[in-house]
């Protein structure tokens, strides 16, 4: 109920953080050519400070953090995801690291399917959402919040096209790559 933060045990989390990723078997680090993990550890220790002086006065204490939410869409299709926070007021929330300052379009369907899915699940969320951006220039870390209306329609037509994809790939069992081409933008999807 208090806006109290302890910089020692964010610090201590983002750097332990780091650190699990690394031996995990489950997930996959990629660094730059340039980096390494002792390198990883400090940028998100840095990250975690800037964090703390920037983004943290400016917005609300959570009610909810890292919520897990899904839905059947289908009979033999489920859209689940996980936000970072939930503000008392309904704002959904997601905190976003990058190498350039972030813009809200960039994430308007991700944040409205996450909106979609808390209405489901009765979170009774506002229609709004909250990108809380740690970006990693070379002059600095620096932070930001950005607000934005989420677009159910919108994304409603691409979930929509999704399942229309993996039905016409069920009855027809072409080549998958086909169906559902790679997003030659994200290095996480081949």
């Amino acid at each position: 109920g208090q806006k109290t933060f302890s910089l020692d045990t964010a610090k201590d989390a983002a750097a332990q953080s780091v650190r699990d990723s690394f031996r995990s078997d489950t997930q996959e680090v990629r660094l730059y050519d340039f980096e390494s993990e002792d390198g990883a550890i400090d940028d998100a220790v840095e990250g975690a400070i800037v964090y703390a002086q920037e983004i943290v006065p400016q917005v609300e204490i959570p009610v909810s953090v890292e919520t897990y939410l899904k839905a059947n869409i289908t009979d033999s299709i489920t859209l689940n995801g996980t936000f970072d926070a939930l503000s008392a007021d309904g704002t959904i929330r997601d905190i976003k690291t990058s190498g350039r300052k972030a813009t809200p379009s960039k994430f308007i369907d991700q944040m409205s399917a996450y909106a979609r899915l808390a209405e489901v699940n009765g979170l009774n969320p506002n229609m709004k959402y909250s990108i809380e951006n740690i970006v990693f220039l070379k002059s600095g870390i620096k932070a930001h919040v950005m607000e934005g209306d989420v677009d159910i329609p919108s994304a409603t037509l691409k979930i929509n096209d999704i399942i229309s994809r993996v039905e016409w790939y069920n009855d027809h069992k072409e080549d998958g790559a086909m169906v559902f081409p790679a997003n030659t933008s994200s290095f996480l999807c081949s």
